[in-house]
């Protein structure tokens, strides 16, 4: 897996979407926007849903899949609760791109598709850190 920490006021991080069962995680207008940034590249993007971390999406790359997702880093108070902050003032964000393949290990047949699956996560989190690079509003503070 691969991480981008990244800063930005350019999307809103108040709680969305299904407060219950998701925790009204923040995310989705970022997702949206690399979802249609990578498919302007040639990638083929499924639908944005919703997790109990972000917000993400699969892509469908050659025989592979990968998951690209996007969460909110709150900042917390001493007690670990979120504080709240307006969405002028610029949020942290992990942007994940992760191949897995949770059976491979079951089908030996199979386990070259791990490094050509890993080759892959690789081409897409480059093409992706190019996409946030070029927005000005966005600042890539890490890489992991």
């Amino acid at each position: 897996m691969q991480n981008i920490l990244v800063q930005t006021t350019k999307f809103p991080h108040v709680p969305e979407g299904d407060l219950e069962r998701n925790n009204g995680s923040p995310g989705s207008a970022f997702a949206i926007w690399l979802s249609q940034k990578l498919s302007a590249m040639g990638l083929s993007c499924d639908e944005v849903c919703q997790e109990d971390y972000g917000w993400g999406f699969w892509i469908k790359s050659k025989e592979h899949t990968i998951w690209i997702c996007v969460s909110y880093a709150a900042d917390e108070d001493e007690d670990g609760n979120a504080i709240a902050k307006p969405d002028s003032e610029p949020a942290d964000w992990f942007v994940s791109v992760n191949f897995e393949d949770p059976m491979l290990l079951l089908k030996p047949w199979q386990w070259g598709r791990f490094k050509t699956g890993g080759e892959e996560q690789r081409k897409i989190a480059s093409l992706l850190l190019d996409a946030l690079q070029a927005e000005p509003e966005i600042t890539v503070v890490r890489i992991e």
